[in-house]
């Protein structure tokens, strides 16, 4: 069965047309959803499907290879949902809320939950298929609490300054690259730009965030897959700083500016 990342991944394409959803307690949904698979009662699924995956839910769909490992995983399930935890996720420019209803354990420390997804308080709808597995360690970083549209999953614990960050990679013009940099040494890297030196890109595994230098200031451009934005605002090198030390640590950098696509 894919993981809960890669089921993830393959519905952000299906979120775009899935805008009939919900908010309130998710408990009687994942509770209908986890019922349709332990029943193989189609009609019941469909009810509790969003429109785009209606479509692959025809005769037979029980009978597939991965609806079986759904079934298999609902058929001993008590009745009860032990506990709902939640992650606001954004794609498209979207803020969709994802909740997460741990029904059963697995072996090798994973458990057994329904998926349900709700967009600006909309009624809550099975996300994908409607359940999934996840490792444990991952159920138990998600919120307690619905988030807000500017919370998601809990920030890491913060790094030291010297501490080299997994996950990313840096560029420059002078030909000079590196991975994983620590704070201290992307600051030292930043302070080295010059007109030969002249830019530095700071690459993710969601995209990229770079900066060049102009007369007025230092210019800040972002691409995350969506198409390249540029800060409305010249930078100085503290605000340069600030900003870079924020998307290093996954922390809320788009808020530093406003952005306009180029």
């Amino acid at each position: 069965m894919k993981n809960l990342i890669s089921t993830l991944l393959s519905a952000f394409l299906v979120l775009s047309n899935l805008f009939v959803f919900a908010q309130g307690n998710p408990e009687p949904i994942a509770k209908e959803i986890i019922k349709a698979y332990q029943k193989q009662d189609l009609n019941k699924l469909k009810v509790h499907a969003t429109a785009m995956v209606q479509n692959g839910l025809v005769d037979g769909y029980f009978k597939t290879n991965d609806a079986k490992l759904l079934v298999a995983m609902a058929k001993d399930w008590d009745g009860t949902i032990n506990e709902i935890r939640y992650q606001r996720i954004s794609i498209m420019g979207t803020s969709p809320l994802l909740a997460f209803a741990h029904f059963g354990d697995l072996p090798g420390g994973k458990v057994k939950v329904a998926t349900l997804t709700s967009l600006k308080e909309s009624p809550w709808k099975a996300f994908t298929f409607g359940i999934t597995d996840m490792d444990k360690e991952e159920f138990l970083s998600l919120l307690k609490e619905i988030p807000t549209e500017k919370e998601s999953k809990p920030k890491p614990a913060a790094k030291g300054p010297d501490t080299p960050i997994k996950g990313f990679s840096v560029e420059m013009a002078n030909g000079e690259t590196y991975s994983n940099p620590s704070l201290d040494r992307l600051k030292a890297s930043l302070k080295t730009l010059d007109d030969d030196n002249f830019f530095l890109i700071l690459n993710s595994s969601n995209g990229f965030l770079q900066t060049t230098i102009s007369e007025q200031g230092y210019i800040v451009q972002h691409n995350h897959g969506d198409g390249m934005f540029e800060a409305k605002s010249y930078f100085t090198f503290e605000m340069l700083i600030d900003i870079f030390e924020k998307y290093l640590n996954n922390d809320d950098w788009k808020d530093v500016d406003s952005w306009v696509g180029m």
